[in-house]
């Protein structure tokens, strides 16, 4: 128990009055505990920096299309972490449809660690293993609460020298790893207080959805459509014009947000029908972070208040907490039974794609969106 008592610092500035070792000497039970425990690391998970979470998504989605490996390297719990992710990876992503991810936790050859750690010095034992496969493009995920581990560094180091992508799953103030990797994630915590570091390090899901788009037009009307786009565009630079006095006008910027954004989705649209292009949706992407029983799920778009409140009462999660707007947004994401009543949100930023509005069940695809996500974590934390 001692291991998680600590004083906690949320993102490395402000120093938690309430830390572990004053929840460990107020609880009365195990029970009260687990529960404080549990509440606790889910507001260091609220500091977490989601739009770095995109970025390493996108990191190793690209590592997947080109065939490229994401590689882990760790030590004590960061280690098993490392074959759990790298384990998710390999199977979690590949379908009978799709090609696999290519993954491997350099913690798992016990043969070949205590060889090199032998031979050559434990400080050494990732990064002879990454001399001998590492490939361009290829990835070293660095798990590590410290931040300092001398082996977990030095794979870095030679990672970078090689133009091959670091990502660092981090703890405390980030240590020496935070200012050598490309992309990192840091779990502020006050140095001891491994316990949390290591538990918000361990589930992190992503799931991708599509809104459906409304019935599209024929070719002509999409084309007519675009024709009076464009000339209520062209009233709107001509008053521009004629209030500048003859000097140069930012067209873009002149344009009405709403005109400019519905000439931009009615050219993509014709230039879609002409492609012959059948699908009409909006890709979105739900991304989940739990620990115990609390979990924190990122969506897509402006969602209303009722989406947030159905994915919290219906996720697998005792406490959960909804974010929108977390992976860009095209517009807001009404209930169906707000559509038909109209206003801003439906008329105008209603998300769109093409010009054209998603369907008014589009609230039951992204809870379902959300959904998955969270299950995702949560078979994780309790397989």
């Amino acid at each position: 128990m001692s291991a998680l008592i600590g004083r906690m610092q949320i993102l490395g500035e402000t120093e938690k009055m309430n830390d572990l070792e004053l929840i460990y000497s107020e609880a009365q039970s195990g029970k009260e505990y687990a529960r404080r425990y549990a509440s606790y690391v889910a507001d260091i998970l609220t500091g977490l920096d989601f739009q770095t979470v995109d970025t390493i998504i996108d990191v190793f989605r690209r590592a997947w299309s080109t065939g490229n490996t994401v590689y882990f390297a760790g030590n004590g719990g960061s280690a098993t972490t490392c074959s759990h992710f790298a384990e998710d990876l390999v199977l979690g992503i590949a379908t009978e449809s799709e090609k696999p991810c290519r993954a491997l936790s350099l913690t798992d050859n016990t043969a070949l660690i205590t060889a090199v750690g032998n031979d050559e010095g434990y400080e050494n034992i990732f990064v002879a293993q990454l001399r001998r496969v590492l490939n361009e493009g290829d990835i070293l995920v660095a798990i590590s609460g410290s931040g300092n581990s001398q082996n977990v560094i030095k794979a870095v180091e030679y990672v970078n020298s090689m133009g091959g992508v670091t990502v660092g799953i981090l703890g405390f103030d980030g240590g020496m790893l935070k200012n050598m990797c490309v992309h990192y994630i840091n779990v502020g915590a006050a140095h001891g207080a491994y316990g949390p570091v290591e538990d918000a390090h361990l589930a992190v899901s992503r799931n991708e959805f599509a809104l459906q788009l409304e019935e599209p037009p024929s070719l002509d009307e999409a084309k007519e459509r675009l024709a009076e786009v464009q000339a209520t565009a062209e009233e709107e630079l001509e008053k521009a014009r004629q209030a500048a006095g003859g000097k140069p006008v930012d067209e873009k910027k002149a344009l009405n947000w709403f005109t400019e954004r519905t000439l931009r989705g009615t050219e993509e649209l014709v230039e879609a029908l002409e492609r012959g292009e059948a699908e009409f949706t909006i890709p979105m992407e739900a991304q989940a972070i739990a620990i115990g029983d609390c979990a924190i799920v990122g969506m897509p778009g402006e969602v209303f208040v009722k989406i947030g409140l159905t994915v919290t009462e219906q996720s697998p999660f005792a406490r959960t907490i909804p974010i929108s707007h977390t992976n860009g947004s095209p517009g807001y994401i009404p209930t169906a039974d707000q559509v038909p009543l109209g206003g801003y949100e439906v008329e105008q930023a209603h998300a769109r794609r093409y010009g054209l509005f998603i369907v008014p069940e589009s609230d039951q695809a992204m809870i379902d969106g959300a959904l998955a996500a969270l299950q995702k974590c949560y078979d994780a934390l309790h397989e």
